[in-house]
């Protein structure tokens, strides 16, 4: 005993050394460090860091469980046990909630910090100076100022994203460190509710049922304080078996029983049962019941399931930071929504007979126009109008441009920007955007009316209210835009899509098509301002050859991530 009180002594000491040089290294990492932000993190990891120590050293003063451990100083433990994962809980969160507000603070006065530098006031009109140059003068001015803002505006976002990365990213620290520290205090609660112990109260009765011979087995009927169980005995040699059935009075049964929490208290269960044979010396142990597992355990189970969502969360708000959540084409004006990868169920087993069968769909992150290219983009760009409602306006979509003449358009507009991240969308990236989420054959729900969406309303959906019918396009971004911020996905154009129209998978998971098809046509997707209702469906599919140009068949544009 002295000695092992010596050797526990020793392994205290010297670990308490070493955190003593840990502490002193983060300490004089901290002194050095003049960013806000970063110091705030490394404040936050010292804090987690000590935690960890204070845990290590409680651990170091643990004794082994064995069978010499009583039930009494197992209900100890297991209290003490129980009291330091909640002492541990407490701080650990009171640990996450400091430092979401250290960053945010930091992140506050990062913010602040940030202001624009405007150009200076604009001088007053000379006498010398002509009304044309004073107005050429004022509208530089203009332009300057208005970049100065956007820029700052620019940086405010950077700086919300990586706040809100940060954050998450603290959070996902809280659960691992959480997961960590309490591990070993968890498995040692384990190790404490696995042990079984013998008491006076364990009286079982035990019988042995008649022999099964085609199933090798007993038949046992085990009895206490009114309840039963019933086990079976295997054997595998006959001839023991016999003589075991003649001297079954010598069988002998005894209760085990293993530590549960019962209304926040620490009582025992009744969970197994041994039975022995005094003749042959054979015991075998069958379980009766499973004791309540402690509350502490579960808790710490939840934090491990949580911790992937909270992962995907980091990872997404990673994205953010890097990308924004929208971006503009500098040359066109164009607008572009960040869409979040993920599976979603494609095509529709109610509709016609090519949106079947319905079929799992995996997609990556990718960036979508939020309105159909409009003609005033198509006119920077190829320096034409094809559109026959030429009279709507610069901001309605082009139309009457075929497959070809969008791929036209996209080469052209990653030759000016020198990239290739400009295509049209997959057909399984254009209905994931239109769906939004959603499962109903619109966006918004079963019906959709002609103030929600620009098509013929003269033929809406089975059940669903008439409408007008306007006979043309009308601007882009005239509805409201779907629950993902996009626009007209429903009606005004019909859209191209990058694939080739082919049959659908018979079933199962894909990532996305490869565009290869046997057919020639290409798909179109969305339905028009001439169309029904149900060809504006969001599984409803639509093919044509890719020369054919018409004056309701437009595009939006997708730009990769």
């Amino acid at each position: 005993r002295l000695q092992k009180e010596r050797s526990m002594h020793d392994r205290i000491s010297r670990l308490i050394s070493e955190q003593e040089k840990e502490r002193k290294k983060e300490t004089e990492a901290l002194a050095r460090e003049t960013d806000n932000i970063r110091r705030a993190r490394l404040e936050n990891q010292k804090r987690w860091n000590e935690l960890i120590r204070k845990s290590r050293l409680r651990q170091a003063q643990w004794v082994v469980i064995d069978d010499t451990l009583s039930l009494k100083q197992a209900i100890e433990e297991a209290k003490q046990i129980k009291k330091e994962i909640t002492c541990l809980n407490q701080r650990m969160d009171i640990q996450f909630k400091e430092n979401k507000r250290n960053l945010q603070r930091a992140f506050k006065k990062q913010i602040a910090l940030t202001v624009p530098h405007l150009p200076s006031d604009l001088a007053e009109k000379d006498a010398f100076e002509t009304t044309v140059e004073y107005n050429k003068r004022c509208a530089e001015h203009a332009a300057k100022t208005e970049a100065v803002k956007a820029e700052t505006e620019r940086k405010i976002k950077k700086f919300k994203a990586e706040e809100n990365l940060r954050i998450i990213q603290a959070q996902v620290q809280y659960l691992e460190k959480k997961i960590t520290i309490l591990t070993p205090f968890v498995d040692r609660l384990r190790d404490i509710q696995e042990k079984r112990f013998i008491l006076p109260e364990g009286k079982i009765s035990v019988k042995l049922g008649n022999p099964d011979a085609d199933n090798s087995c007993f038949s046992l009927t085990l009895s206490s304080n009114g309840r039963k169980w019933t086990r079976n005995w295997f054997y595998k040699d006959r001839k023991k078996a016999k003589d075991f059935w003649k001297t079954r009075t010598y069988l002998k049964s005894e209760g085990l029983f293993r530590l549960e929490e019962q209304k926040e208290k620490i009582a025992f269960r009744l969970t197994d049962c041994r039975v022995s044979h005094l003749g042959t010396g054979e015991s075998r142990d069958f379980r009766l019941e499973n004791p309540k597992v402690f509350s502490d355990i579960s808790r710490w189970e939840r934090a491990k399931k949580d911790l992937p969502e909270i992962k995907e969360k980091e990872e997404w708000a990673a994205v953010l930071y890097e990308t924004g959540e929208e971006y503009k084409d500098p040359l066109t004006g164009m607008e572009f929504i960040l869409i979040r990868g993920g599976c979603f169920q494609m095509g529709s087993n109610s509709g016609n007979s090519n949106d079947k069968p319905v079929h799992t769909v995996s997609l990556n992150h990718f960036f979508i126009g939020k309105y159909e290219v409009t003609q005033r983009q198509w006119k920077v760009v190829m320096g034409n109008n094809p559109s026959h409602f030429r009279n709507c306006g610069d901001n309605c979509p082009v139309e009457q441009v075929s497959w070809k003449d969008c791929q036209k358009f996209i080469e052209k507009l990653n030759q000016r920007e020198g990239t290739g991240k400009y295509r049209l969308p997959t057909e399984a990236e254009w209905e994931y955007a239109c769906r939004a989420g959603t499962t109903t054959p619109f966006y918004t729900g079963n019906c959709i009316s002609t103030d929600q969406a620009n098509y013929n309303g003269n033929y809406p959906m089975q059940g669903c209210s008439k409408g007008r019918f306007r006979g043309k396009t009308v601007k882009a971004g005239s509805f409201s835009p779907n629950p993902w911020g996009l626009y007209d996905m429903h009606g005004n154009v019909w859209e191209w899509c990058w694939n080739r129209y082919d049959d659908y998978p018979s079933a199962g998971y894909i990532t996305d098509s490869d565009g290869t098809s046997i057919w020639p046509d290409s798909i179109l997707r969305g339905g028009s301002w001439s169309g029904d209702a149900r060809s504006m469906r969001s599984a409803n599919r639509n093919g044509l050859n890719p020369d054919i140009r018409y004056s309701f068949n437009g595009f939006r544009v997708v730009r990769d991530y």
